[in-house]
């Protein structure tokens, strides 16, 4: 049995990821709860139903670019599933730096580009925000994340 969360119908959501794996997995559960959604992809398709964003979140720029996208399919953006991430899965000493540095930028620095983006120009916070990233749930007190 596959649970229903009533208050997720008619949100929206910003999916990274969204092609693949967990990303994947979580749009198309989201959709199933009325949700709607922009999925962020980079080479596969996103789900069918949701808003497609095609950006690459190894830079800042692709980051803003996959926000403001987002925004102009949905409005206003009220939750963030940042699931994309890249790995090189040869051994330690066969990646390179040029390798590491990417898996940072998209790994770990896209995280914050979306999230101070999205937080740029929300106009509010109602109780809790979430940002989910890469398998952690991030959950910030009433308050404590402010638009700059």
């Amino acid at each position: 049995m596959f649970p229903i969360y009533p208050d997720l119908a008619g949100r929206t959501a910003l999916v990274t990821g969204s092609s693949s794996g967990i990303g994947r997995g979580v749009a198309e559960a989201l959709l199933k709860q009325g949700m709607r959604l922009a999925g962020q992809h980079r080479t596969h398709p996103s789900p069918q139903g949701t808003a497609a964003v095609r950006a690459d979140l190894a830079t800042e720029q692709g980051c803003v670019e996959a926000v403001r996208a987002a925004r102009e399919r949905l409005g206003e953006v009220h939750l963030l599933v940042h699931s994309a991430g890249i790995y090189d899965a040869g051994p330690i000493a066969s990646i390179s730096a040029a390798a590491l540095e990417e898996m940072f930028r998209v790994n770990v620095y896209s995280g914050f580009y979306l999230v101070r983006e999205l937080l740029r120009s929300s106009s509010h916070c109602i109780g809790q925000d979430l940002c989910i990233s890469g398998g952690a749930l991030l959950v910030v007190p009433r308050g404590q994340m402010r638009p700059a």
